[in-house]
C-alpha cells in the first residue's frame, strides 16, 4: 500500500491551487478503492467515501471531507485547453490493462487497435462502446484468437436499424437464447434482460465484420422508489455462438473479459452480467 500511495503521490496537480479544496491523491485513491467495492458511478463512489471515511483516513488526508461526486468526475480541461482523452483496457477485475491518450475522441478508433496490437488478448472476450464498432477493428480480435461483443449505435446506420427489427418480431425473439437477472438495491428493483442469435444469415452486413456469428439485445428495467419504470435497450454484434450468455457452454466462464474505450467499465458490466 506504501508503494502504491507513493506513485499515486508523484502524480503532477495542474488545476489552480486557491481553488483546491481535495488533494489529488486523496481523489485518485478514493476512485481505486470505489472500484475495487464494484462502484460503478461517481455517485456511488461518493456514496462509498462517506460510508468509509473512518477507514481511508488511514491512508488519505481528507482535509475537507469526502469530495463530491462533481468534483470527483471533473475533467482535466480548462480554458487554455481541451480535456484529454484516456482509452483504457480494464479487465474483468476492474485493473487497467494499457491506456493510450488521444486528442480528440474521434481518434480513439485509431487508439483502439494499437492497443490490441499491445496486449495479449487470446481468448478474451473484448467489447467497446459503439465508437469502437469498426470493420478494421473488428478484424484484429478473431485474428489474435479473441471473441468480441460490440456495441451498435446511429453510426452503424442500416446495421443497427436490421438488428433492431429483427429484435421488435416477438416470433423471432421467443426463439432466441434468453436470460434474465433480478436484482433488488437501494430502494430500487433491476431487471436485466438478453437475447442472443445465430439466425443472421439475412444480414446482408455480414460479410464485412469478421467473424460475426450472433447479434444480442440487452433490456434493463428499473423500477425505482416511486414505482416508476425506466427502460433501456442495447444492441450488439458478437463472435460468440449462441447459448454462451445464458450459461450452455462451460467453455466460456473460462474467457476473460476486456473491454475498451474512453469509458470501458460499464462495457465491461455488460460482459459480466451475461
Amino acid at each position: 500500500m506504501k508503494s502504491l500511495l507513493d506513485y499515486v503521490g508523484t502524480v503532477t496537480d495542474i488545476r489552480q491551487e486557491k481553488k483546491v479544496l481535495h488533494k489529488m491523491m486523496d481523489i485518485i485513491m478514493l476512485v481505486f478503492f470505489a472500484m475495487l467495492a464494484n462502484a460503478d458511478d461517481w455517485v456511488e463512489m461518493e456514496v462509498f467515501g462517506k460510508e468509509h471515511e473512518d477507514f481511508l483516513r488511514n491512508y488519505l488526508e481528507l482535509p475537507h471531507g469526502i469530495p463530491s461526486h462533481d468534483t470527483i468526475q471533473r475533467g482535466n480541461g480548462n480554458k487554455n485547453q481541451k480535456a484529454n482523452h484516456i482509452v483504457s483496457v480494464v479487465d474483468e477485475r476492474g485493473f487497467c490493462l494499457g491506456e493510450k491518450r488521444v486528442e480528440e475522441r474521434t481518434n480513439e478508433i485509431k487508439a483502439i487497435p494499437d492497443l490490441l496490437e499491445s496486449l495479449n488478448i487470446k481468448r478474451t472476450i473484448i467489447t467497446t462502446d459503439a465508437m469502437g464498432t469498426q470493420t478494421e477493428i473488428v478484424k484484429k480480435i478473431p485474428g489474435k484468437h479473441a471473441d468480441y461483443v460490440l456495441a451498435l449505435k446511429a453510426n452503424q446506420g442500416n446495421l443497427l436499424e436490421d438488428v433492431m427489427d429483427y429484435f421488435s418480431d416477438k416470433e423471432l425473439l421467443n426463439k432466441c437464447a434468453y436470460k434474465k437477472t433480478v436484482e433488488k438495491a437501494r430502494g430500487r428493483i433491476e431487471k436485466r434482460e438478453y437475447w442472443q442469435t445465430e439466425d443472421i444469415s439475412w444480414l446482408s452486413q455480414k460479410k464485412g465484420w469478421k467473424g460475426l456469428r450472433s447479434i444480442i439485445l440487452t433490456r434493463n428495467t428499473v423500477k425505482g422508489e416511486d414505482g416508476e419504470l425506466a427502460i433501456e435497450e442495447r444492441y450488439f454484434i458478437s463472435s460468440l455462438p449462441e447459448g454462451i450468455e445464458v450459461g450452455s457452454k462451460a467453455m466460456s466462464l473460462k474467457k476473460k473479459r476486456y473491454a475498451i474505450g474512453t469509458n470501458p467499465e460499464k462495457h465491461l458490466r455488460m460482459i459480466m452480467n451475461l
